[in-house]
């Protein structure tokens, strides 16, 4: 990697920040709203001076032959045009070479192939940055995010890009795969838990969908959670993938290890126990907690006039559930107790 020329315009540009970042404080009083123009300023004097650098050491190790040879064929520069590409830095701006061969009928950018970038734009940090963000947030909210907080100002439609990219890379590559055959399963873990759950959304021009979440949890002899692999897909109809995926998971982990338990925990869904039913027939299956603690609040409204004798009720035995290992067979007791 050729790097001639980018310390000297990193530095020259955090010169040129900082010297104007100091003239502007100096007409500020000094407090806590003065500080934070200050702060983010500086943010951005090295985003400027970054994004300098990443200029530099993109057009130096651009081609800046008259011709070059590509899959083995000659190709000729026909001119320079403006590449723009998304970093953490910034977008960053700079002439590159074009070039086309006589027996192709497209043209390429060596800088391009070279930098490989996804969608010939955004860069794999970014591209990171972007993938986890979205994790946790919204289209919009991250896109406000990133305007107020980051570097780069992503568009939504780069964002839709990116993800519509790496969602066809990862379902289509063996990456997770590869992935999985990494992972090592603790020798303390004693129970393999799994979960599924999911609602239906009305997608536009698609209609409703499942949207689908799926855990896979380690546990050992105290109780204690060692390990937790979650699954999301959406949209998708009857859960296939997210199916798919799980008892891959489930696969790959019941190689590495004998576990005493194995437990399955669904909510009310039928498909959801005729799957577990099927698939893991061995297994313990349990309604899950939140799911049994609906029914509960119900029956305590059913069981007393009072609401507050209801919810004290409620309470005492979603406790007992929780934290007896009888738990069960006493709510059933004071149920049948209470009603009769």
């Amino acid at each position: 990697m050729k790097t001639k020329g980018v310390s000297s315009s990193i530095l020259s540009a955090v010169r040129a920040g900082v010297a104007d970042q100091l003239a502007g404080i100096a007409k500020r009083t000094f407090d806590g709203a003065s500080i934070h123009i200050v702060e983010k300023r500086f943010i951005e004097t090295i985003g400027r001076s970054g994004s300098r650098g990443l200029n530099q050491l993109f057009s130096c190790n651009d081609e800046h032959r008259k011709t070059v040879i590509v899959d083995g064929q000659k190709h000729y520069r026909k001119y320079f045009a403006t590449g723009r590409y998304l970093t953490l830095l910034g977008e960053i701006s700079l002439k590159r070479g074009i070039y086309q061969s006589n027996m192709a009928t497209r043209s390429i950018c060596p800088l391009e192939l070279k930098l490989g970038f996804i969608n010939d734009y955004v860069s794999f940090a970014a591209t990171e940055y972007i993938c986890y963000s979205m994790a946790s947030m919204t289209l919009s909210e991250f896109v406000k995010h990133c305007k107020k907080w980051t570097l780069m100002k992503p568009s939504e439609g780069t964002v839709k890009r990116v993800l519509e990219y790496v969602g066809h890379f990862l379902e289509t590559s063996n990456f997770l795969d590869v992935i999985r055959s990494k992972e090592t399963v603790s020798t303390e873990a004693v129970t393999l838990t799994m979960s599924i759950d999911s609602t239906s959304v009305n997608i536009r021009r698609k209609g409703w969908r499942h949207a689908t979440a799926a855990t896979l949890s380690t546990y050992d002899a105290q109780g204690n959670r060692l390990n937790t692999v979650y699954i999301g897909r959406m949209p998708e109809a009857g859960k296939h993938q997210a199916k798919r995926l799980l008892e891959k998971e489930v696969a790959a982990r019941m190689a590495q290890q004998n576990y005493k338990y194995i437990v399955c925990i669904a909510d009310g869904a039928r498909d959801l126990w005729l799957y577990f039913q099927r698939k893991y027939p061995n297994a313990i299956h349990v309604v899950d907690f939140f799911h049994v603690c609906e029914h509960l609040s119900n029956l305590s409204n059913l069981l007393f006039d009072d609401p507050t004798e209801a919810k004290t009720w409620y309470k005492k035995y979603r406790t007992i559930l929780k934290e007896d290992p009888k738990g069960a067979a006493k709510m059933i007791r004071a149920a049948r107790y209470r009603r009769s």
